[in-house]
């Protein structure tokens, strides 16, 4: 027989869709939930995956199947019961019936469609499995055949376009085989997705029967009975009996992988009658309830395909209600966090607001007029300026003189360097989020939480040993801007500013700062002039004096633009130095809660309740 190259089987594009939406949805699940359920447990919240293993298995089973839907059907049933003549009546390959000693005795051999039978194909499909080509009808029969092997019959497919291709798997007679076979057995059962079980007479309430479907039920995905050689009227006699008497057999006392009863499960699964004949037909297969699919749509047509997908979405049941509440929690978690962070960065951003306030950088303002003046000098003052320069060479003391020249009597304490009062005030400011950031979160500040003392402690130190941020230039040019328009409209105060200034600024005094203090929190909510008016002396003072050089104005947007551009870089400075390393687990769990993973996952749990609700798959 030919067997062709590439598979000739094609899928609905409807039901293929469905396959690939739930391929989709399960994989975005495996990448997302498992980190979030990771950074939960490392927040306090260990919270259970329940149904997890199962849907991964079922999952890693589609997998290697390269993703391609096959329906998987095993016959199964005691001797005598007719399995023979359902094997040829659904895939034309003849074996021997009735009386004669049937050829699969031993060992399990599947019927296997023409464009799927190759090697590395069925490899994927049962995996662990020597699977290989039947090749003598003897080989079924040797007794203590290896339980790794796996033995195919190709054959033609009544119909190359049916929805799912039906691979058909016949095990060993369970009364007459030897019991080391049923390893082999039982794990075709592990992958089938449908089990045909196939009794005649009463034999349906031998104990042996009943153990066997009581495994059948234990681990099929579907399962279908079969009452042979009987009327119909018979047959619903026996089912509603057969339903009755299983609860009292201690094989069935059981619960599936899914919740379920094993009787609850029997009671859903559909039955079906075939009468006596000598020669029987896939027609005569009759089921037992009118509403239900016939035996052949089942195995063969679009029944198929819901059961294939039923059974892929029934082990997703459990997993996605898990998911739904670790989403839910996240959620929770991500909000709390949101909130943490935004209240930390306040309390940050506070903090620098009022350090970058407290200060007025009145040694770089007088060297940026100096500088603004001296490029609008006329040519006739530079000569004035060389003898003065001369002296700027003469002495330190200068920085004194230029601080005179701003303020008639400066107090020593309002006089500092840039750097030495940020520190100061940093290093103040710290140790006052510490005791903010305390009280906010008083959980986390008992021994062995992220606010104890020793991680406070180490987190003060790291940013001790953090160097300040240099300023940027942004704010000068404003500053400029504002100077060009001074020059032009006070030529005479801008050549005295050079003139008098040269001797001062050549001493270093640029990075002199006024302190101007803390007011209680007013500073950091209102600028210069309302601190002069409120009785700040050095505030009185700086435009006192620049007032005199009609600089007042200028002054004033100096300031606020100083403020508002050191403000942002001190917030930074903490943000990054101190307050992200004292809540640095907090954060990276804020990081790893990412709302586009949460919002995907929870599609995806919802696209795969649609499609079980859809399908009728119990959740």
């Amino acid at each position: 027989m030919t067997i062709p190259s590439q598979p000739t089987w094609t899928i609905d594009p409807l039901d293929h869709q469905d396959f690939s939406r739930y391929r989709r949805c399960v994989a975005q699940l495996l990448e997302h939930i498992p980190p979030i359920a990771d950074v939960l447990a490392r927040y306090g919240d260990t919270l259970p995956l329940d149904g997890w293993d199962s849907m991964c298995v079922r999952f890693q089973s589609f997998e290697q199947q390269a993703a391609e839907p096959v329906m998987i059907a095993t016959l199964y049933g005691p001797s005598g019961a007719g399995k023979s003549a359902w094997f040829r009546q659904l895939t034309g390959i003849e074996v021997p019936s009735g009386d004669t000693v049937r050829p699969m005795t031993h060992a399990c051999a599947m019927a296997v469609p023409e464009g799927l039978a190759r090697v590395p194909r069925l490899r994927q499909l049962f995996p662990g499995f020597d699977v290989q080509p039947l090749e003598e009808l003897d080989e079924v029969r040797r007794a203590g055949a290896d339980d790794q092997r796996l033995l195919y019959i190709p054959y033609a497919p009544a119909a190359a376009t049916q929805p799912l291709p039906l691979i058909l798997v016949d095990v060993p007679d369970f009364n007459t085989v030897e019991q080391a076979n049923w390893a082999k057995a039982e794990r075709v059962l592990d992958r089938a997705e449908v089990v045909v079980f196939v009794v005649f007479g009463d034999g349906y309430k031998d104990d042996r029967v009943v153990g066997e479907l009581a495994r059948c039920c234990r681990k099929a995905g579907f399962l279908a009975f079969v009452f042979t050689k009987t009327t119909p009227e018979a047959a619903v006699a026996k089912w509603r009996d057969l339903l009755a008497s299983v609860v009292h057999f201690d094989a069935f006392q059981q619960r599936r992988n899914d919740g379920r009863t094993l009787p609850e499960f029997l009671a859903d699964c559909h039955a079906y009658s075939s009468p006596l004949s000598e020669r029987p037909q896939l027609a005569d297969i009759r089921p037992l309830d009118p509403g239900s699919p016939t035996l052949d749509s089942l195995l063969r047509g679009q029944d198929a395909v819901r059961i294939v997908l039923s059974g892929l979405l029934e082990s997703t049941s459990q997993a996605v209600a898990s998911c739904r509440r670790i989403l839910a929690r996240a959620e929770e978690r991500r909000a709390e966090l949101v909130g943490a962070r935004t209240n930390v960065r306040k309390e940050v951003q506070l903090a620098a607001q009022t350090i970058a306030a407290s200060q007025f950088p009145a040694g770089r303002l007088i060297e940026l007029a100096v500088d603004v003046s001296r490029q609008n000098l006329h040519w006739s003052a530079r000569l004035l300026r060389y003898p003065v320069t001369l002296l700027a060479r003469q002495g330190r003391a200068a920085s004194r003189q230029l601080m005179g020249w701003v303020f008639e009597d400066p107090e020593a304490e309002e006089i500092k360097q840039r750097e030495t009062l940020e520190q100061e005030r940093l290093h103040e400011f710290v140790a006052r989020l510490i005791d903010r950031f305390r009280s906010l979160y008083p959980e986390q500040a008992k021994p062995g939480g992220m606010l104890d003392h020793q991680n406070c402690a180490e987190a003060r130190e790291g940013f001790r040993q953090q160097a300040l941020p240099v300023p940027a230039e942004g704010w000068e040019d404003v500053v400029r801007q504002a100077l060009e328009r001074w020059c032009r409209n006070h030529r005479g105060l801008s050549h005295l500013l050079v003139v008098s200034a040269d001797v001062m600024l050549a001493a270093g005094a640029t990075a002199i700062v006024v302190d101007l203090g803390t007011t209680g929190g007013m500073i950091g909510t209102v600028g210069l002039p309302a601190l002069a008016g409120a009785g700040g002396v050095a505030a009185g003072r700086v435009l006192g004096q620049f007032g005199g050089l009609q600089l007042k104005k200028v002054a004033e947007e100096a300031y606020e633009e100083w403020r508002k551009q050191r403000e942002r870089e001190l917030a930074d400075h903490l943000q990054q130095h101190f307050a992200d390393p004292l809540f640095a687990k907090w954060f990276q769990c804020l990081e790893q809660l990412q709302p586009d993973s949460l919002t995907q996952c929870r599609v995806a749990c919802d696209q795969l309740s649609s499609l079980a609700r859809r399908l009728g798959v119990k959740p």
